[in-house]
């Protein structure tokens, strides 16, 4: 597992930051169609992906059981970006949109952790920003395209 600095999202921390991590940090696999969390449960878990991909889906506030696909992931990177986020409820509902493997890592430990050691925090806090600016822009192109599909180039 201390391959974690292969990883981008772990790139920038120390050997000894990376050894703080691995007790929190789980290898899975999760089947086509596995959900990792449903939106408005407790993010309880970081997700990093690091094969396959994810699709991202929320609710429409007039018909809860209508959902709409945000978007999706198919890069190595974060998501359930909301265990670093308060308060710490996910915002979406992730469900794999291929056989996936992830790294799951315990949100709990990781944020006492990242409260510890400050510059840990503000490197990951970082990547979470990056990645959430990112689900923004994909959203934003979405909702042009179903709005004004002639117009998106």
């Amino acid at each position: 597992m201390n391959q974690l600095r292969a990883y981008p999202f772990f790139a920038r921390l120390s050997d000894s930051q990376i050894e703080r991590l691995l007790p929190f940090v789980m290898e899975e696999t999760i089947p086509y169609n596995g959900t990792f969390f449903e939106e408005g449960q407790p993010a309880n878990y970081l997700f990093l992906l690091t094969r396959g991909s994810v699709d991202l889906y929320f609710k429409m506030p007039d018909d809860p059981r209508h959902r709409v696909l945000a978007g999706a992931i198919n890069a190595v990177g974060p998501f359930g970006i909301s265990a670093l986020i308060e308060p710490h409820t996910y915002a979406m509902t992730a469900r794999a949109g291929t056989d996936c493997h992830v790294l799951r890592i315990d949100a709990e430990p990781l944020r006492n952790t990242m409260a510890q050691d400050t510059q840990m925090g503000y490197t990951l806090m970082r990547e979470i920003a990056q990645a959430s600016m990112e689900r923004m822009h994909l959203a934003q192109q979405r909702l042009a395209e179903e709005e004004q599909p002639d117009l998106v180039i």
